[in-house]
């Protein structure tokens, strides 16, 4: 089955064909424009979802990613998250992500660094601009599980 984006205007979400379990969903919020991702986003789907928000990243410079639901991003996505993130930041925008799931939020942190984007832990602390700041001794714990998982 090819890959083809459905539009649902009613539900504002778009929806990759059957096999795809990927939903991007918009909102806005206090003047972010969102868009919550559920599902895994992988090399099947990732041009899809890139091209999406590309093309919807183009009306908005304050973008919030609500990744609560994601379940895993490919490389090439948060390449282009980071990417566009930098840009944005260049025009007094940003991206800011709210409550990625652990798995996500580990991938964020070991292939981009820990402060590429502002994390909010719901829809509720981006509206009241309270961020989470990720703590040192996370990433030293991190630091620590990579150099371990290498020397074995």
């Amino acid at each position: 089955m090819s890959n083809f984006l459905l539009i649902d205007k009613r539900e504002k979400k778009l929806r990759w064909s059957a096999n795809m379990v990927t939903t991007l969903a918009t909102f806005e919020l206090s003047g972010w424009m969102g868009f919550g991702i559920s599902g895994r986003v992988d090399a099947f789907n990732d041009r899809q979802l890139i091209q999406s928000l590309s093309s919807l990243m183009r009306q908005n410079s304050q973008i919030a990613l609500d990744l609560s639901q994601a379940e895993f991003l490919s490389l090439q996505v948060l390449t282009f998250l980071s990417s566009q993130n930098r840009l944005l930041k260049k025009s007094g925008g940003e991206i800011a992500l709210i409550r990625p799931s652990h798995n996500v939020r580990r991938q964020i942190e070991i292939f981009l660094g820990p402060r590429i984007f502002r994390i909010f832990e719901s829809r509720e602390d981006l509206r009241q601009g309270s961020s989470f700041e990720p703590r040192a001794e996370f990433h030293s714990q991190l630091s620590d599980q990579l150099s371990e998982q290498t020397t074995l």
